[in-house]
This record gives structure tokens, C-alpha cells and sequence, in this order.
């Protein structure tokens, strides 16, 4: 009887079986990469879009500014499978239970500080504290925009003055909200902190090291995928987009375009499933 005789596959067709069994982490900014300016919803087709990753068993997360309370209630939006919040630009990251599994943090001293140097009316200075509310020195328009965006309590107000104060409460980021004009004079330059911007109006302090990219990056390990493809369209997203497989949205800023390795259609065309569809070839 004459032996079995095997016929090598196909180079591209054993890569196209180790890419089905590829487990893939998806992570997307919210406000205008998975939701349109002046929306409240992800749009269905976005929805759709992200449940056929996480039903061929990839892992998702939502990578924001944002606090847990808020991107939770996003998450929800999608069907059962590995989810994960990476909030306040990468400082907490949670499980979708809101375990913390990732944290650097600052603190009230840092807020302080920070308040010293941009005291001017025109300037609302605050902090999110670790459960997602507010401390701030005044109940400034963009302290209130926060509270109605983020559907947070009241903020806390604190005094002018530390004294009496226990600067060691922690705090994940520092805030300095201001009208466009205002806000582009901001020259925050100290090597203890990171820095970024979320918008024209809002500029973040971090913890050193600090940014989306190291969120991303823990999840990554965290949930045990091999690769990692990021979304997004402002410059607090350039640092995951750098990092790993880097998707611009149409509307993002130059910056991003420039060091995305794809760019997809724009926020308002619903650029994160077109992008899954057909750009990504899953």
C-alpha cells in the first residue's frame, strides 16, 4: 500500500488560519470617534460593527477622558463578551465590574499647585478624584459642562487656600478648561507631569508616563491579545495611535492623520465600522 503522500499548504492560507485564531484588541475614544458631536448614543451601526469583534472573541475597550460611570454605561451599548474601561486618559484602567486593575495617580498637592499657576478667573482649575466626581474652585462653565456631559453630582468646592486640607487625597487627573483662545496661551511645562488636550477647551495633567497608550498597552497584556488596533481623533489619542495599529477618523486632527497607519471615513459617517468592514481585511 503506498504511503500517505501530504501536500504542503499554501503559505498565505496557514496566515490567513493563524490570523482567524488571532485574539485582537479593539480600543476607541468616544467623543468624536464612536459618537458625533452633539449625540448621546453610539450609533447603531458602530454597535453592530464592534459586536462581530467581540463575537469572534476579540477584546474591547473604550479609551477616554472620560470617568468609569460614563464609559460603562457605553460599554453596555454592546453585547456580552471582554470589555474594559481605560478612563481619565489612561491613569484608571477598570474591569467592565469596575475593578481597578491599573492605576497612577496624582494628588490634591499637584491640584494646588497647578491652581497657583492659573488662578486668573479665566481659568477653571479641577480634578477628578478616583470615583469620578469633581473638585474644583469654583463652579466655573466648564467645570458645569463636565457635570451635564459626564452626568456627574455636584462637584466638590474647595477652599483658595491648602491649609487645613489633606493633600495626599488622590486625584487622576488635573484639569484647566478655558475658551479656545484662552486655553492655546496655556504653557504648562514641568517634568513631573505629562500633559495632553482632549479638545480646544480642556487641558489635562497627568501622572508621569501617563497616557492612552499605556492603558492600552496593559490591557493588551492583560486580556492576552496579540495585537492591538487603536481609534481616534484627537491629539490625547496620539500616543495609542503611535504605539499600535493606529486608526484616524476622518474628522481627527492632523496630527493623527499623519501617524495613523489607516484613515477611515469621519465620526459622522460612522468610521469605526467602515474601517472594521473593510479597511482592517479581519
Amino acid at each position: 500500500m503506498p504511503p500517505f503522500l501530504f501536500k504542503p499548504f499554501p503559505l498565505s492560507l496557514i496566515l490567513t488560519i493563524i490570523v482567524a485564531f488571532m485574539k485582537r484588541l479593539f480600543a476607541f475614544d468616544v467623543d468624536d470617534t464612536l459618537i458625533p458631536r452633539g449625540e448621546a448614543a453610539i450609533p447603531p451601526k458602530e454597535i453592530e460593527a464592534i459586536n462581530t469583534r467581540l463575537s469572534a472573541g476579540d477584546a474591547i475597550a473604550l479609551a477616554s477622558g472620560r470617568p468609569f460611570a460614563s464609559l460603562a454605561r457605553y460599554l453596555a451599548s454592546f453585547n456580552e463578551g471582554e470589555k474594559y474601561v481605560i478612563a481619565f486618559n489612561g491613569a484608571i484602567v477598570y474591569s467592565l465590574a469596575g475593578a481597578v486593575l491599573y492605576s497612577q495617580t496624582l494628588s490634591y498637592a499637584d491640584l494646588y499647585y497647578v491652581y497657583s499657576l492659573y488662578a486668573d478667573p479665566k481659568f477653571d482649575v479641577y480634578a477628578y478624584l478616583t470615583d469620578g466626581s469633581i473638585a474644583a474652585f469654583k463652579k466655573g462653565k466648564y467645570v458645569q459642562l463636565e457635570e451635564e456631559i459626564n452626568r456627574l453630582p455636584s462637584s466638590l468646592i474647595l477652599p483658595p487656600s491648602p491649609n487645613g486640607v489633606d493633600l495626599t487625597t488622590p486625584v487622576a487627573k488635573v484639569m484647566i478648561g478655558a475658551d479656545p483662545d484662552v486655553s492655546k496661551t496655556i504653557a504648562f511645562h514641568d517634568f513631573r507631569y505629562d500633559v495632553t488636550r482632549s479638545s480646544p477647551v480642556f487641558f489635562e495633567i497627568l501622572h508621569p508616563g501617563v497616557d492612552k497608550a499605556k492603558g492600552v498597552g496593559f490591557v493588551k497584556e492583560y486580556a492576552k491579545a496579540q495585537e492591538a488596533f487603536c481609534f481616534g481623533d484627537e491629539l490625547n489619542d496620539l500616543g495609542m495611535i503611535k504605539a499600535f495599529h493606529g486608526v484616524a477618523m476622518g474628522n481627527a486632527v492632523e496630527p493623527v492623520k499623519r501617524t495613523a497607519k489607516i484613515v477611515t471615513k469621519s465620526c459622522d459617517e460612522d468610521g469605526v465600522a467602515y474601517a472594521i468592514e473593510h479597511l482592517l481585511a479581519l
